[in-house]
């Protein structure tokens, strides 16, 4: 059975809009898809993208950026010079190498069934980081169990 209430947008033509709004200066709820970002982020948690403007973009952030030809929000994981290491917090290999240019808005805010999270808080950050150079022991526990 369908909700009648949700509504599926190919991701094109969802992301032609939200990046006209985010150029505008405006803040855009878009509904997270996939498990790339688990556990910090989930199927169905809605995230509030906020254009970058003047921010500065440390390791740790939640960025929505072009990469490869597609858009994906992933964690900030390693800044060298012009270019920007991404990766997905429930991805055990893949890294992705974007050119800051390419940072198209920042996950600011987390907002599921309870609660809105600040997902810019630098403890957040840290835990996503910490999470991220664990990988090596998480594809162990992977294969254990």
């Amino acid at each position: 059975m369908q909700d009648k209430n949700r509504m599926t947008i190919p991701n094109k033509v969802l992301f032609e809009h939200v990046l006209e709004y985010i150029r505008l200066g405006k803040s855009v709820v878009i509904g997270v898809k996939g498990n790339s970002m688990k556990p910090f982020l989930r199927e169905a948690d809605r995230v509030v993208l906020e254009p970058l403007g003047n921010r500065h973009i440390k390791k740790g952030l939640v960025v929505l950026a072009y990469w490869e030809g597609q858009i994906v929000l992933h964690r900030v994981v390693k800044i060298e010079g012009d270019s920007l290491y991404l990766a997905g917090d429930g991805n055990v290999a893949q890294r992705e190498r974007v050119r800051k240019e390419d940072i198209l808005a920042i996950a600011a805010r987390l907002l599921d069934a309870d609660r809105e999270v600040d997902l810019t808080e630098n403890w957040r950050c840290y835990l996503g980081l910490f999470w991220y150079r664990v990988r090596p022991l998480r594809r162990i526990v992977m294969k254990v169990f």
